[in-house]
Formats: C-alpha cells, structure tokens, sequence
C-alpha cells in the first residue's frame, strides 16, 4: 500500500472515530438530560442543574410555594397579592416534573454555556378547605376596610336641577366567589395543571352606567317637577309662592324617583306656620297641609294648595276688646264671665299693648308705681312678659267703666276693671291663662 494510501486511511478513521465518540457524548448526554435538568437550569431562583424530578423537588421544597392573586384598589387600579400556601399545608411544595418534560433534551448541549432560568408554577401536596377559607379572610381584596362598594350612576339633585351623578366602580368582590375561584386555582396548580396566578378582575361587581339605566331621558322628565311652582293660598289677602331652590329642598331622589324628603317637609310647615298662625286657638291644620303639599310638590304641573284653619277657644281664654271696651273670659269656649273695661290711649297716655300673651304674675294687695302717681290695688293680673308694667287690675278710683271713658278718661295703659269683676276672674285663672288683646 502506499504511503499516500495509507495517510488517508487514517485520517477516515480518525474523523470516523471522533464521529463515534461524539455520538456516544450525545447519546449519553442525551439518555442522561432526559430524566435530568439540562446544566445551568434554574427554577424559581434554585440552581436544579444535573439533577432529576426527585432531586430538584427537594431542592425546591425550601422555596415557599407563592400563589398570586390580582385585584382591583379602590381607585380601580391593579393590586396583587402573594399568598404562601404553606399556610394552608406544610405539605405544599413545588412540582417539578412537568418543566422536565418540556425541556429540549436533544438540545442538551446547547446550554453548556448559558443560564437557563424557568418559572414553576405547578404544586402537589394536600389542604384543608377550611384554612383556605380563613386565608381568604385576610386577603385585602376581601377586608371591608379597604373596599369601596360599587355605586350605579344616578339621579340627584343639585342648585335646582336634576343631574347624573356618574357610577362609582369600587373594588368590590364577593368573598365566596374568592373562596370558590382560588379553591379551584389551587386545585389545578395541585393536579398538575394551570399556574399559581389567580386574576380576581373579571369576578368584580361592575355598577350600571347612565347609559345602562337610560337616565338622561328620565332627567328631562324629572326637571319638570322642579321648574314648577306650588302656591299655597294661606287666607283671601296672603298667599306663598314654593319654587326654586326653596321648593327643591324638600325634594330628594330614591330609585331614580322624585320624593318628598318628609323631615324637610315637615320643618317647612312648622316655619310656615310659626309665621302665620294666629294664636294656639286659631292656627292652620298642620296635618291636612302636609297631605295636600305630599300630593302636590312631585306633580309636574304648577299647583295651588289652600290650608285649613283651625278655630277653638283654649282652656282659659281672657280676652280684651279695646273697641267694645270689654273683657270676656272663656273656659272650653263657654264665656264664664264678661265685664266693661277701661283701657289706655296712646293719644293720651300709654296705649294698651296688644297681641297674644299669657298671665305671667299674680298678686293680691299690691302697689303700682309709675313717674307721677303711686295706687293700691287688690288684684293684679300681670300679662306682659316681665309680668309687671302691663296687667290687668281693679281701679277703686273709678265710678264707671266701658264706653267711651278711655277716650277721656284713660289708663295708663293696663286694663281697668270693677274690683268685683276682678275678683272673679282672678279665682277662675291662673299663671299660663292666654291673654289676647286686639281692637
């Protein structure tokens, strides 16, 4: 054989050998990779290189299993939340297997030089639903304080107007829907399948929008109540004009519905009437006038409602006619006594003050004192609010009473009666009798 014959031999033996003995590395790298990590392979953070299920399971053990839940805060942002199921079952941990599986074995040379890191997400182990259930209760997701309740758009009413108040979103999701959602997540993650992610965002209640609930057209409507005008007739010569704001304020929106706030309403009847009742015998109906305005202020229309006035006599009713120049005294509307008076004249001297009052003193032998004159009397009514400059008293200095003595003749404002007359009424009254003085 020649010598050039025989150097090519060689060189195909030797090419052929380093063939061999690359497909035996292969072989035996690929037999080996597998059942083992490729090299330089981590999971979740844990070097598992060379090393099988078994083995890289238990390195994966001292890694707390994390579950991650996301969810919404309650400016409608994203939260996520990590939970560790060792808390549900120490026997929770990290399963390897299915990674292995994916991996590229017949690529195994691949990675000799470069990191290959991998994420698992698949578990095994065992758990007590119940402790699921107290683990979800301390999520934030599912804590009360830190949840903002979604809220339909709606009407309201503001400045005198209907408006659309817009949905709030919240961040609101049922606890049991929580508990059943991550039950199941978990139960995947421990079968083997699925990922240790838990998204809680389609599981939110989501709030009605104006658009949902058609609430610009009921607007319009509603704004008519508003704009309208309730006039309430209080006698032949007053009348009282409800509209704008005024009328508004006893107004409020409930279920997308004008009704009347009732506790407004009724404060507006107490103002109204402290202003045009009489006295507490002559005074308007307080209840026929909330049912007429319950009927009326919802209505679209403009309304007029006319109250009804109450006429009776208290218990105890003194009552002083400057014109007539006469008391009459009354009990449960009976007149129990009358008698001629003599009053003042402001032309003259002081003039008898008039309104509504109550006796406010009482006194028997007393002394009136003014600037000129100084008098005994034996029976003194006081009605004026001190009880002592205005009342109602005998004047034994006087021959007559009534008529058109007060003209000439005044007093000095008080209220002159003949000491009989004053006997009696003042054994029929006492401190509180209604005392109402009018021409």
């Amino acid at each position: 054989m020649k010598i050039k014959d025989r150097k090519k031999q060689i060189r195909i033996i030797t090419v052929l050998g380093a063939c061999l003995l690359l497909a035996v590395i292969y072989l035996s790298g690929l037999i080996y990779y597998s059942s083992h990590f490729l090299p330089s392979t981590y999971i979740n953070e844990v070097d598992v290189s060379n090393r099988n299920v078994s083995e890289a399971n238990e390195a994966l053990a001292a890694v707390d299993p994390v579950f991650t839940v996301t969810g919404r805060s309650a400016d409608a942002g994203q939260t996520e939340e990590k939970i560790d199921l060792k808390k549900l079952d120490p026997s929770i941990s990290y399963d390897s297997s299915s990674l292995l599986k994916a991996q590229n074995s017949p690529l195994w040379f691949t990675v000799l030089f470069g990191r290959k890191d991998l994420k698992c997400d698949h578990l095994s182990g065992t758990y007590d639903p119940q402790k699921l259930t107290e683990l979800v209760k301390g999520l934030n997701c599912t804590d009360p304080e830190k949840t903002v309740m979604p809220q339909d758009a709606k009407l309201d009413i503001k400045d005198g107007n209907v408006v659309i108040v817009d949905a709030v979103e919240g961040n609101y999701v049922d606890p049991d829907t929580v508990i059943e959602k991550l039950q199941a997540a978990v139960d995947s993650c421990l079968a083997g399948e699925g990922e240790a992610v838990l998204d809680l965002t389609p599981y939110y209640e989501v709030p009605k929008s104006s658009e949902d609930l058609q609430l610009s057209s009921l607007k319009e409507e509603m704004q008519k109540v508003l704009d309208k005008t309730v006039y309430i007739d209080i006698d032949s010569s007053q009348e009282k004009e409800l509209q704008g704001t005024e009328l508004c304020d006893l107004l409020d929106v409930e279920e997308d519905q004008i009704v009347v706030d009732e506790d407004e309403l009724s404060s507006f009847i107490a103002d109204l009437c402290s202003r045009y009742d009489v006295s507490s015998s002559e005074y308007i109906d307080r209840s026929s006038l909330k049912t007429d305005l319950l009927g009326s202020l919802t209505s679209k229309e403009d309304e007029t409602v006319s109250v009804n006035w109450v006429y009776e006599r208290a218990e105890g009713l003194i009552e002083v006619d400057i014109s007539d120049q006469m008391l009459y005294y009354y009990e449960n509307d009976v007149l129990i006594l009358s008698s001629p008076i003599v009053s003042g004249n402001p032309d003259i001297t002081d003039e008898t003050i008039h309104g509504h009052y109550t006796v406010q003193r009482m006194s028997r032998n007393t002394q009136l004192m003014g600037r000129d004159y100084l008098e005994d009397v034996a029976y003194w009514i006081g009605f004026d609010e001190t009880g002592r400059v205005y009342g109602i008293h005998d004047a034994s200095w006087r021959d007559a009473f009534g008529g058109d003595i007060w003209l000439t003749d005044p007093s000095r404002g008080c209220v002159n009666m003949p000491t009989d007359k004053v006997a009696q009424l003042y054994s029929y009254i006492d401190i509180g009798t209604e005392v109402y003085v009018h021409d």
